[in-house]
């Protein structure tokens, strides 16, 4: 992380292999503070506290994970949840405070793509879009 003012480093976080993966950044924990997740080629998902960059949790999926996090309340319970897509096909739903698995999705091939979260189906909750490598876009509905 880079002090935004100064461009010095503020804190590294060392990951066993390479990452892919964009960062999102929201607060997963309710504590206030911003939380930072990716993913990386480890077949892991990683949150990371802002401030401090000490991990919040891992969570180890099938396969490689290239796909950037998206957060949304996908559940309408108030808190953060965190989808991600893997290697193994899968389109994970994560528990923000814990990282613990509320869900998965399998696609049939390889999740490179983003989710990407909104309500387009205007029921007033999110839906989840993503992509495979087999060219086929999901649009799943939130539980």
């Amino acid at each position: 992380l880079l002090d935004g003012r100064t461009g010095r480093v503020r804190w590294l976080f060392p990951i066993a292999d390479l990452v892919r993966s964009s960062p999102a950044i929201g607060d997963l924990d309710g504590d206030g503070r911003m939380e930072v997740v990716l993913g990386s080629n480890d077949s892991r998902v990683y949150a990371i506290d802002g401030p401090t960059g000490r991990s919040e949790w891992t969570f180890t999926t099938e396969g490689k994970v290239e796909s950037s996090p998206a957060l949304g309340d996908i559940d309408g319970d108030g808190r953060l949840e965190v989808l991600i897509g893997s290697h193994d096909g899968k389109v994970y739903c994560l528990d923000g405070r814990r990282g613990r698995e509320e869900w998965r999705f399998l696609s049939g091939g390889q999740v490179f793509s983003s989710p990407a979260l909104g309500d387009i189906d205007g029921d007033g909750g999110l839906e989840v879009v993503f992509g495979n490598n087999l060219g086929l876009i999901y649009a799943l509905d939130g539980p």
